[in-house]
Parts: C-alpha cells; structure tokens; sequence
C-alpha cells in the first residue's frame, strides 16, 4: 500500500517526456514539490518527435533508467558505484530535483538505481553515524577504479607492503599526504573513504535529506 502521502488520483497526470532531453524534462517537472502527490502516466517522444508505443510499468522503468544512466555518466564520480559530485551549473533546486526522481522512481515502480553508492544514501537518509567501517571499506572498494581496487585490498591485508609504488600512488591520487605504516594503513584508507564518499557529496547530501527522507519508513532502507 502506498504512503497516504502519495494518493492515487482518478485522473492521473499525463506527462509526455522527450527521449532526446529526458533528463532535463525529469529535472523540470520534478523541480515542483507537489509531483510526489500526483500519479503520473508517462508516454514518451522519440527523436523524431512521435509518441512511443507503450504504457505502463514498463515504460517508467525505462524512463527512469534512463534518467539516471544519464545522470551517472554526467553528474557523478565512481566505478561501480557512484557518488554524486557538486557542480558549478547546480544548484539546490536542481540537487532536490534530482533527489525527487529517485523517492518518486521508488515509491511507484519500486525503481531504485543500482549503483547509487549505499553509503552516500544511508548518509541522506540516517546521517553519516549510521554508515559503520565494513560498509566503508566495501563502497570505496567498489568506487575506486579497478586497477586502484587491487592496491586497495593490499592496503587492507594482513600485511601491507606500505612501501609498494601501486599503494603509494594509490594514496597520493586520493590527497593523502602521510607515508603509511602498518598501524596507520587502514584509518588512512577509512580516512580516503569517508573523504571520497561522504564529505564530497555532503553538499549534495543535504539537499537530498528533506526529499528523500520518507523512503526510511521503507524496510529496503532500514538501518
């Protein structure tokens, strides 16, 4: 049963999205908080300025995954997982757009972008205390690149070789500043972590908290 803050009107609203702009015309008409009070029938343009055949579940799917699969390749940092980056060209209104898309994408098709980093998520919606060291060191493993990955499980072994030339290069592309030692490698690295996935983005962050926030009464989100 859905949120009673998201009732099902008689008369949904009938948006018409444009394949070849489709994230723009999401970021616009989820600038209007009141969207996540409305149900939506979604039909989409395509580039030659027809309406697509198709309607329902499986067309905002496929809407939203295109929204965000722009919105990786664009507005974020990360390899397997993504962390959201500040942008001159972005301001709050747009960051909580943004952050709209994903509660509405959830709460009406159970849509949720796979490789939204979970950590940057569990600090929106219960803060960064919440995020314990294990789930760190995972989501950074995943957000450094793969041939960074490698250097970051040496770092994290039972014996790292803290003068190898890979960890240390490692180390230096994420601004660290300190030669390494075995008592001091891993809050080095929860150190990087913290840095890469949750200071960057807090910005971000904060514009999401309020929007996001009803998706914790969610058991997908429970902490």
């Amino acid at each position: 049963m859905l949120s009673p803050m998201f009732h099902c009107f008689t008369e949904p609203l009938l948006v018409r999205v444009h394949r070849t702009h489709l994230r723009d015309d999401l970021m616009k008409l989820f600038s209007d908080p009141e969207i996540l009070q409305k149900s939506i029938q979604w039909r989409i343009i395509d580039d030659h300025g027809r309406e697509e055949e198709g309607v329902g579940a499986g067309v905002e799917r496929d809407i939203f995954a295109s929204f965000w699969q722009s919105i990786f390749s664009s507005l974020t940092l990360g390899d397997l997982e993504k962390v959201p980056c500040i942008r001159h060209d972005l301001q709050k209104s747009e960051w909580e757009a943004i952050g709209r898309v994903l509660t509405y994408g959830f709460k009406y098709c159970s849509y949720i972008p796979i490789c939204l980093s979970p950590v940057f998520l569990a600090s929106c919606l219960h803060g960064e205390d919440q995020v314990d060291e294990e789930e760190l060191l995972a989501s950074f493993s995943n957000y450094v690149t793969s041939d960074e990955r490698e250097a970051l499980q040496m770092s994290l072994s039972d014996n790292p070789d803290c003068q190898d030339d890979d960890l240390l290069d490692f180390l230096s592309t994420y601004k660290c500043y300190r030669l390494p030692i075995k008592e001091t490698i891993r809050t080095i690295i929860l150190e990087q972590a913290h840095q890469e996935l949750i200071q960057r983005s807090r910005y971000i962050a904060n514009c999401w908290a309020p929007v996001v926030a009803t998706l914790k009464t969610h058991e997908c989100f429970y902490r």
